[in-house]
């Protein structure tokens, strides 16, 4: 598939449209518009032409792959800016003050720049510091540098545009000659800023026969527009331009203010030139003058018979690489940064009114959803209302019902029934949680029928319904204390268990009343017992009571 460039060439400072030509690689076609060629009915004429004359298998959504327009109604001048941000370039520019430029060219760009909607504003320098103020010791955001900003009339190529869209037919993006001079005739084009080659600043010379011939430059670095300007040359025979030395030298004084602004020059000039005129320099001869006025740099020479078609059909033959190459086909003329003309290349299409459409009907839809929503909100809020009123309406009859010392007050009825409400609490409260109660009296009987013998001393009984029980006797033998351990352990329906034991000798003197004998007693020793229990059974409420 051959790619197509379409060139519209201008009049009345690019307002209306005399032709449209269409370029490939090996085609070049050409459409006459009438007199009022910036009429929407003529610009769909074109379209059509378009249409008919594009490749039958190119995509819909970029059927043209380049829009070029002619240099008619642009112009190119310098602006004292801190930043390469289009909309501060635009607010300086309207700033007025900040402009500096020669033979009106500041004016003419404020005048531009104050109407966005039918002209196009581009700065045309990336946002880096010159190599002049790269030296200062400010911050980069704190510089205010000279850059080159394109401007003029793009209404044409709207138009152009919107009646294309109309037909279903998409432009992939947009330029001017003099971007396409740079993306076409510099070697250093689609290469990196990294690379050696693209730190040098390529100049590029066209000359345009017509009845009215035009000399166009640019300055260009890796294929990225610079600078430019267009200047008249004298007309000669068979609308061959009539070079002379002067117009080199003209041109050389054009580049010195550019460069004195911008802080560079170019160190390779290319000219791309028809056969010249015989009554002027021939086309070597004017490229040896550039050489003499821009003493330094490699002049190259290109003669073509017609060097606005070269420069369009190398734009068609680097777009059919990228593709090939299987990158996006307009990525040979940058449809961003410095490469094209953005307001043109982004400008909303079909595409764009689809994804409106889509987007209100999802908000038409979400705004429904909410007013769903909001509806029942409402509902629940009407039924709580409802609630809240007779609640409202309860308490007020249940207050009437009371006889009051007095009336209450308004605002304060509430308080008159704290009164009420803490009576019936009491009235209504669960009974009281009893002490939990153990069967002590029960345990008390059990143990006295096991201790309660002939030879055990009994000497402290002790009962909690919290800890158990205690007992502690005194019998005449450890024999004695395991039988009577073994009682307590052994007794049937007691609440008590967990029998433990702890045995120990006590010795007990007998009583001396007078001078010892033979026959009075010795000391005889007895076994203290200390036995205690725990419930083994859960406490039991008392009667009328609530365990908590």
């Amino acid at each position: 598939m051959s790619s197509r460039v379409a060139y519209l060439q201008r009049a009345e400072r690019g307002i209306v449209t005399r032709q449209v030509r269409l370029v490939g690689q090996r085609s070049d076609e050409l459409f006459e518009l009438p007199a009022t060629g910036s009429d929407q009915l003529d610009m769909s004429a074109a379209a059509l032409w378009l249409g008919e004359h594009l490749p039958k298998d190119s995509p819909k959504d970029r059927a043209l792959d380049l829009l070029c327009l002619d240099t008619e109604g642009l112009t190119c001048a310098w602006v004292n800016t801190p930043s390469a941000d289009p909309s501060v370039v635009r607010a300086m520019a309207l700033a007025g003050s900040a402009l500096q430029g020669a033979d009106g060219a500041a004016g003419v760009l404020s005048v531009y720049a104050s109407n966005p909607m039918e002209s196009a504003l581009q700065p045309l320098a990336p946002d880096t510091p010159s190599p002049r103020t790269a030296k200062k010791s400010q911050p980069t955001a704190a510089l205010r540098r000279r850059m080159g900003v394109l401007a003029g009339s793009d209404i044409a190529g709207r138009l152009l545009v919107d009646a294309l869209d109309a037909r279903g037919l998409g432009v992939g993006a947009a330029c001017s000659l003099w971007h396409a001079m740079a993306r076409a005739w510099d070697p250093a084009a689609g290469t990196s800023p990294s690379d050696s080659s693209a730190t040098i600043t390529t100049g590029i010379v066209l000359i345009e026969p017509a009845a009215a011939p035009r000399l166009h430059w640019v300055w260009s670095r890796h294929g990225e527009l610079l600078a430019g300007g267009s200047s008249r040359v004298a007309a000669g025979n068979a609308n061959a331009p009539k070079l002379h030395e002067s117009d080199a030298s003209r041109l050389a004084a054009d580049w010195l203010a550019w460069a004195a602004q911008l802080g560079l020059s170019p160190s390779r000039v290319i000219v791309v030139i028809p056969e010249p005129d015989p009554e002027g320099d021939t086309s070597a001869s004017f490229g040896a003058a550039i050489g003499r006025a821009w003493p330094g740099a490699a002049v190259d020479l290109a003669v073509d018979p017609d060097p606005i078609g070269a420069t369009l059909s190398r734009c068609a033959a680097a777009i059919d690489h990228a593709r090939e190459a299987g990158h996006d086909p307009t990525e040979s003329i940058a449809t961003r940064g410095t490469g094209g003309l953005p307001s043109l290349s982004a400008r909303p299409g079909r595409h764009h009114r689809r994804l409106y459409f889509w987007a209100a009907g999802a908000v038409a839809a979400l705004a429904a959803a909410l007013g769903v929503a909001a509806y029942r909100v409402g509902q629940h809020a009407s039924l709580l209302t409802g609630q809240a009123t007779a609640l409202d309406k309860s308490w007020r009859d249940e207050l009437a019902t009371l006889k009051l010392p007095t009336a209450p007050v308004p605002g304060l009825e509430l308080d008159y029934l704290h009164a009420e409400i803490a009576k019936r609490e009491k009235e209504l409260a669960p009974p009281e949680a009893a002490e939990a109660t153990m069967p002590v009296r029960e345990e008390l009987e059990t143990i006295s029928l096991v201790v309660g013998i002939e030879d055990v001393e009994l000497t402290e009984v002790s009962m909690t319904p919290v800890t158990g029980a205690k007992v502690v006797v005194i019998v005449a033998d450890l024999a004695r204390a395991e039988e009577l351990y073994d009682a307590l352990s052994r007794v049937g329906g007691s609440a008590l268990g967990a029998w433990t034991r702890q045995f120990r000798e006590e010795i007990s003197a007998p009583v001396n009343r007078g001078t010892p004998t033979p026959t009075t007693p010795s000391p005889s020793s007895r076994v203290r017992c200390e036995f205690t229990a725990k419930w083994a059974v859960p406490a039991k409420p008392s009667t009328g009571g609530k365990t908590s």
